[in-house]
């Protein structure tokens, strides 16, 4: 696996807006690039942030940090190669809200407006925490207690 590092590239592959190939039924690959220290859980949480243009549909997409070329697989231990290594999984954008009065958008007195903009920073949930869920997970204890299948 390569080292990752803030700007290392990532690939996302999923359903923007629920677009995809339809003729071949195949997944869209957006890309993007690694945005927060990937060995530092941000916020004190399990995850890390990327760069990437995501839309509604990526929410649950795998993110692969991938390689074409030369890359680190220590600091200071180079290789080449192409890869494609699992890292997590996309959850969802960080977006900026705010409230303005509309006249001080356009003329129009006492209405609002809620603008909210992306800021184009996604968040990932780090591999370790789906490994550490898929391991934890109790096939019969759901059974019973959410579908009430004994």
């Amino acid at each position: 696996m390569p080292l990752l590092r803030p700007t290392s590239p990532v690939a996302l592959v999923g359903y923007p807006y629920g677009f995809f190939d339809q003729a071949n039924h195949l997944p869209i690959w957006k890309t993007g690039a690694v945005a927060s220290e990937p060995n530092t859980d941000f916020g004190g949480r399990p995850v890390m942030l990327v760069d990437v243009s995501a839309f509604p549909g990526m929410s649950g997409s795998p993110v692969y940090a991938v390689t074409n070329g030369a890359y680190e697989v220590e600091p200071g231990v180079v290789t080449t190669g192409r890869t494609r290594s699992f890292i997590g999984i996309f959850s969802g954008m960080r977006t900026l809200r705010e409230t303005k009065l509309v006249e001080t958008v356009q003329v129009a007195p006492q209405l609002v407006v809620k603008l909210e903009q992306s800021l184009e920073l996604g968040y990932v949930w780090k591999e370790r925490l789906i490994r550490e869920v898929v391991l934890a997970f109790d096939a019969a204890k759901y059974q019973a207690e959410v579908i009430g299948v004994r």
